[in-house]
């Protein structure tokens, strides 16, 4: 449920391009996920990885509606309630992603997905997504779900192909990468009793 002061925010302008995007994420639910390049390597990220993945979220959004720029910010949650995962290559840095766990409700949003400009297109999300998810169920977490940018395909494809079901959009909803954007909603059980 919302409320929007601005009745003309109700209503997304790019509707027609966010529905071509879900109808071109469901249809891409069946495509196999790729095998880690043999030069990469998936990771855990502690503490000492916190500022320079802080450069990778500059690089890759102007804005964010939490202070992922912040190398603090990142050490702190990754203290209390957020597990944060890369894909290093050559011992850099070159994508990232979050679980941000709701340990009481057992559930998880699998968030804060940046790769950086020239290694996207590998599919390095999905592969991130699925070790995020392996690291959710030995901890319990029955359900995961996310908040996508609706005019993402990437991120729309990626949830999809994992098997992710669509479950709305939030119109105009989140500042992002420099606006306001629409973001989808997917879910999926991680656990048989979810």
């Amino acid at each position: 449920m919302c409320f929007y002061p601005d009745p003309s925010r109700k209503l997304a302008k790019d509707a027609d391009e966010i529905d071509s995007i879900i109808t071109l994420a469901r249809n891409m639910k069946d495509k196999p996920c790729p095998q880690l390049p043999a030069d990469m390597e998936i990771i855990t990220c502690g503490p000492e990885h916190a500022r320079e993945m802080s450069s990778i979220y500059k690089q890759v959004f102007p804005t964010y509606p939490f202070p992922i720029h912040d190398p603090g910010y990142i050490r702190e949650t990754m203290q209390s309630h957020i597990r944060y995962f890369g894909i290093l290559c050559n011992n850099r840095l070159v994508a990232l992603a979050s679980s941000e766990m709701d340990r009481e409700n057992r559930n998880v949003e699998m968030t804060d997905f940046a790769t950086l400009p020239g290694y996207r297109g590998q599919s390095l999300a999905i592969l991130l997504l699925e070790r995020m998810e392996q690291n959710m169920q030995n901890e319990g977490i029955r359900t995961a779900y996310t908040i996508a940018r609706a005019a993402s395909p990437g991120m729309n494809i990626t949830f999809s192909r994992a098997g992710y079901a669509f479950s709305g959009t939030l119109v105009n909803n989140t500042n992002i990468s420099g606006g306001i954007e629409s973001m989808n909603v997917w879910y999926r059980p991680l656990s048989p009793s979810a």
